[in-house]
């Protein structure tokens, strides 16, 4: 089981991982797009089509991306805790930083 403080900080992390690889595909697809265009147009290729194109490449970037993601979402997590104290606190509660981990 999980406690409350694991809780919290599993859930802080999902936001942010989510909103972090959100923010990162969406730019990753602007910029296959932008980056193919040209090719898109000399082929004739229509806008859904492209559209498409981009679309399929998703899942792997997805594979690529999420590793770095989840860690930047880790150190930023971990950031906003300290920004705020909330590891400060937990240290002088008497909760170790191996437990918090």
């Amino acid at each position: 089981m999980f406690s409350i403080i694991h809780r919290y900080i599993v859930r802080e992390i999902l936001f942010y991982f989510l909103i972090i690889h959100m923010l990162v595909m969406v730019l990753f697809a602007t910029v296959d797009y932008l980056s193919n265009m040209d090719e898109f147009f000399a082929a004739n290729i229509s806008l859904v089509r492209a559209f498409y194109y981009v679309l399929l490449k998703l899942p792997m970037m997805t594979v690529q991306l999420s590793p770095a993601a989840f860690m930047i979402a880790v150190i930023a997590v971990f950031g906003i805790m300290n920004r705020h104290n909330e590891l400060t606190a937990l240290k002088g509660g008497g909760v170790s930083p191996g437990y918090i981990l």
